[in-house]
């Protein structure tokens, strides 16, 4: 997978996500009803495919897959999102969704120790 030159985006897909929750050691509670950014709402989508994918993978080969089809709607959600914003709730629901994306990946493959992230 390090070799394929879809990679770097997957890395990136994983690891911004993984970065901005990963001080937040509980659950955070998720309303896909305070989604009002339509970046947000593509992500969400996107989300709910790949958890419903992720429920019959069991490698790193399907997880990686999976990550590769976030790839666009994370950059996208990145590039027309402040997930920082004043309003907690709105915050707060936009972390939970970064929160469990990163989550994706649990029980199959560690992407924080990959050289670079």
């Amino acid at each position: 997978w390090v070799e394929k030159p879809e990679f770097e985006a997957i890395l990136t897909a994983y690891s911004r996500p993984s970065r901005i929750t990963r001080e937040y050691d509980q659950r955070l509670p998720l309303d896909p009803d305070l989604f009002t950014e339509p970046a947000e709402q593509v992500l969400y989508a996107a989300y709910e495919q790949a958890k419903a994918r992720r429920a019959g993978v069991d490698d790193v080969d399907g997880i990686l897959a999976i990550l590769a089809d976030l790839a666009t709607p994370i950059a996208s959600f990145f590039d027309a999102v402040f997930v920082m914003v004043d309003d907690a709730a709105v915050r707060t629901n936009r972390l939970a969704l970064l929160q469990r994306i990163a989550a994706l990946t649990d029980g199959i493959v560690d992407l924080t120790k990959v050289q670079g992230y």
